[in-house]
């Protein structure tokens, strides 16, 4: 007899999940996704019959236990890139994208744009991308975040802009 199938598994998942999480399914189906390391439309079009990956009973027993989805995935979307996170930097919010969008519409001509307390640098680099010639910046992390937040520029299309001196900064 063989094991649980990926849909099993999910619903089990889900089930499990629902005493610690809104969004238990998505949480689920994005756990199988990062153990089956493909996407999310692959897992539901052409894995739900397969066996279940030994990884994902580890990755369901953290979102358990309270630990986010982004931190055990390691990256986080924001304004449709991907940045990587970990405890040691914000994960941002979906809700920050409104303050995006609200300084680009305060803002329309080109020009820079200071963020202070950003954790992962996504807001600056989601107006960057936005107004290809507008900068965003905000100053550097604290120590423990820089070698995640340098690392969440990663795989999103652009580079950091650089070191920069910041009034008060060394």
């Amino acid at each position: 007899m063989s094991g649980p199938t990926v849909a099993q598994a999910l619903r089990e998942a889900a089930a499990r999940l629902a005493a610690t999480s809104d969004t238990a399914r998505l949480d689920a189906e994005l756990l199988m996704t990062h153990a089956l390391h493909t996407t999310r439309s692959a897992v539901l079009l052409r894995h739900m019959a397969e066996p279940v990956p030994a990884a994902f009973t580890t990755l369901v027993d953290r979102r358990a236990g309270h630990e986010p989805v982004a931190y055990i995935l390691s990256s986080q979307e924001f304004y449709g890139r991907v940045f990587a996170v970990s405890p040691a930097v914000l994960i941002p919010r979906a809700d920050s994208e409104t303050i995006v969008e609200a300084v680009l519409a305060a803002c329309p001509a080109p020009g820079r744009v200071l963020d202070l307390g950003t954790g992962s640098g996504a807001r600056p680099r989601a107006w960057g991308w936005s107004v290809r010639r507008r900068r965003g910046g905000s100053p550097p992390p604290m120590p423990q975040s820089s070698p995640r937040r340098r690392g969440s520029w990663r795989g999103t299309g652009t580079s950091p802009a650089g070191p920069r001196r910041w009034a008060g900064s060394t």
